[in-house]
């Protein structure tokens, strides 16, 4: 997939010019003259946004062939001045296909003549940025373009918006501030769309930022999340229940969920009615609060009641199910009701995507010996492009045994074994340092605290420190214990553990035990942000969640995808961008 880390959601296809097309594209590039482009530049721009558009598990060798096939020949009337320009900036496509942080240092360097070529090489560069995951010089690149007329200044808007319309926003929280008002209000701007707990408190912040930036771009096109409607529900049922092995769980969420509605600057006209789904089956409990009037029903959270609800036909009333089904029969999604879930099928699928986008070829997948584990190794296989291979597999069931265990996958053991057998033959002792294979690109460990604190020590002494390492969210959701990190792991995360949020920190003081249920508590804030956007995820829109940036597939789930993490120093921080390692070939597409 074309520059997907970070930036680009994999469940519903982006529409450069604003919106979303929801569906996935397939992978084939419209040929060139099928649309009617100004130029060779323009049709270029339509192909890197097209590209931009297509399915995760494309091959590199068939977005490699379009890029080099679509050029006009020599006898074709086209502008020659054009064509020997765009020939270059393909040039630089397929370039940064193996080098892209040198392709982006030379396109840097290239001079335009023209503000078609100016365009053109702008849009190029944001998305090599926005591929390694740089928001901020994505951003700072698109605007050093100024459109000339009311059309451009639409779609230019819609285009920067777009690098925003991702995890890349919550960088907003801690951007620094830039001496470039442009710049600045777009950040300022990313920070409204995720602080905000409903649609009609980002339109009040967003007629305050009008005043402030008043020349900006965004004031005068603005990017169509901030000209949706403000309305949101009057009345919301939320079901949950209050007895039972999921009580403690759902009142984390209750408490969660009130008090997003607490700390909203607009919630004196809403009531919110909760209902015991442990008392009453839950296709007639619905039946009972649609009676009731509710504009929203949140709930239910046990997966069979989600099941039952999608079994019913569809009611007026929109529903956030708080759980996706147990495995069984595909059932068919629901026109008004969405599916809301924090589960690390998410997260595993983001470090597939990764491991994908970054071209690495062979991995070593470590598990722990929680049933969450087995859960995310399943989507991850399912995930990873047919092109990777996983060399070797692992589960470390006794921490006693972890060195052992790595020393095994690392094929440290066999070393040892070899050396012993060429002493024997010899019958003489030879000077010998035990080696570890050397055909391993990644290793992706689904792991709890303590067993990446033995395996990330294993790892070391087996001489694997260098070899890079992804985890879930899961193996640092405790942020309240110390461990032994490993400086440059990347993790997938939640913007609630990585960021500094008022309304999460507020939970964590307030509530006795949010440092144990914590994402419980995010879950329930999320639920509540879901449903005062509702008329919004019902047309497809996005939300800014505080467990990840979520967006709707085709099934109406509402999928997590996750910040990205690095350790540093000991500590866990947001990654700036991707780490690239120039020694491995790399895949843009």
């Amino acid at each position: 997939m074309f520059f997907s880390v970070g930036c680009q959601n994999t469940t519903t296809a982006r529409n450069p010019n604003g919106g979303y097309d929801g569906q996935v594209y397939n992978d084939r590039i419209d040929p060139f003259g099928s649309a009617s482009r100004t130029s060779l530049s323009e049709e270029f721009i339509h192909r890197l946004d097209l590209a931009h558009q297509l399915p995760l598990r494309v091959p590199t060798q068939a977005i490699h062939n379009q890029f080099v096939d679509w050029l006009p020949k020599e006898n074709d009337l086209v502008d020659l001045e054009d064509s020997n320009y765009v020939e270059i900036l393909t040039d630089f496509v397929l370039d940064a296909l193996q080098a892209p942080l040198d392709t982006i240092v030379r396109l840097n360097n290239l001079r335009t003549q023209e503000r078609v070529q100016q365009r053109a090489k702008v849009v190029l560069l944001s998305y090599l940025y926005q591929w390694i995951d740089d928001c901020e010089n994505a951003v700072n690149v698109l605007c050093t373009y100024e459109p000339q007329t009311d059309s451009d200044g639409s779609q230019w808007t819609e285009r920067i918006w777009a690098v925003l319309d991702s995890p890349c926003a919550y960088r907003s929280l801690t951007a620094a501030i830039t001496n470039n008002v442009t710049v600045q209000g777009w950040w300022d701007l990313a920070a409204i769309a995720v602080t905000s707990n409903s649609a009609h408190e980002r339109a009040t912040k967003y007629r305050s930022w009008q005043v402030r930036y008043s020349q900006h771009l965004a004031a005068r096109f603005p990017p169509t999340i901030f000209r949706s409607p403000d309305t949101g529900p009057k009345k919301i049922a939320l079901l949950l229940p209050q007895s039972g092995p999921l009580a403690i769980a759902a009142t984390a969420i209750k408490n969660g969920f009130l008090s997003a509605h607490l700390h909203a600057k607009d919630s004196n006209n809403l009531s919110i009615d909760v209902y015991d789904t442990a008392t009453t089956e839950i296709t007639t409990l619905i039946e009972q609060v649609v009676e009731d009037g509710v504009d929203v029903i949140v709930g239910p959270l046990d997966k069979e009641n989600v099941r039952r609800v999608l079994e019913k036909e569809s009611t007026n009333v929109p529903i956030v199910a708080l759980n996706r089904p147990s495995s069984g029969p595909r059932l068919t999604p629901k026109r008004n009701l969405v599916q809301l879930a924090q589960v690390v099928e998410d997260d595993a699928a983001a470090i597939a995507r990764e491991i994908n986008v970054q071209n690495l070829k062979r991995v070593l997948l470590i598990l722990g010996d929680d049933y969450w584990c087995v859960r995310a190794a399943i989507s991850f296989r399912n995930t990873i492009n047919t092109a990777v291979v996983v060399a070797a597999e692992t589960v470390l069931s006794d921490l006693g045994e972890s060195t052992e265990s790595v020393a095994n996958l690392l094929r440290v053991t066999q070393s040892n074994t070899r050396q012993a057998d060429v002493a024997t033959v010899t019958r003489r002792s030879i000077e010998f340092t035990a080696r570890r294979r050397q055909d391993i690109d990644a290793i992706v460990a689904f792991v709890d605290q303590d067993e990446f604190s033995a395996l990330s020590a294993a790892l070391y002494y087996h001489f694997a420190g260098d070899v890079p390492v992804f985890l879930a969210e899961p193996t640092f959701r405790d942020l309240s214990r110390t461990g032994s990190y490993a400086d440059g792991v990347e993790f997938t995360t939640t913007p609630a553990h990585l960021y500094a949020i008022p309304l999460t920190t507020k939970i964590q003081e307030s509530f006795a035990d949010a440092s144990v249920l914590y994402p419980l508590y995010v879950f329930g804030i999320d639920a509540y942000r879901t449903t005062m956007h509702m008329e919004e995820v019902l047309k497809g829109g996005p939300i800014y969640g505080y467990t990840g940036y979520l967006r709707q597939d085709v099934n109406r789930t509402l999928v997590r995808e996750p910040v990205w993490g690095v350790v540093e120093g000991r500590s866990l921080k947001p990654r700036k961008h991707i780490i690239v390692r120039e020694e491995h070939n790399r895949q843009l597409f």
